[in-house]
């Protein structure tokens, strides 16, 4: 994963995260996700926004982080990649950095499904970096858009 230099920057339970400025769309205030049953387990369900599904993807849960109810002070991360869309839960936003190439260093892999693409050290503390694209395994992304496929069927047209 190739960085533009500018950072999204967003905490999960006061943990600091980081997406390439690149691949975040929008953000929104969080808003009541609908449960799809049989999903892959690291989504929590999806919305509809501006008449297209968005699967919610749990970041919580892919760090093996507290589960926490969904509030009016989290925001949505709307993400879009050459072949994603999903949305990303954030407790608290900080906002875009510019990032010089000597505080980024290659991201480690810190289990079997989940890739760091690279960790930021600033004065304030550690960023972890993630690729959006590796965050559901090739067998999760199948089994997603099955699920999609069968829910936007069966949907009502407007």
């Amino acid at each position: 994963m190739k960085l533009s230099g500018q950072l999204f920057i967003f905490t999960i339970e006061g943990q600091r995260f980081g997406l390439d400025l690149e691949v975040v769309q929008r953000i929104e205030r969080a808003a009541e996700i609908t449960k799809v049953p049989e999903s892959p387990a690291l989504i929590s369900g999806i919305i509809d926004y501006h008449g297209k599904i968005v699967p919610v993807f749990d970041l919580r849960k892919k760090l093996k982080l507290p589960d926490k109810e969904l509030s009016a002070e989290m925001r949505f991360l709307l993400i879009r990649t050459e072949s994603k869309h999903l949305i990303i839960v954030a407790d608290v936003v900080e906002g875009v950095i510019n990032v010089p190439a000597e505080v980024i260093m290659p991201g480690t892999e810190i289990d079997k499904d989940l890739i760091q693409a690279a960790i930021v050290r600033l004065a304030d503390g550690v960023i972890f970096i993630y690729d959006v694209e590796k965050f559901l395994s090739a067998e999760e992304e199948t089994e997603l858009k099955k699920v999609l496929g069968n829910y936007k069927r069966q949907s009502p047209s407007p």
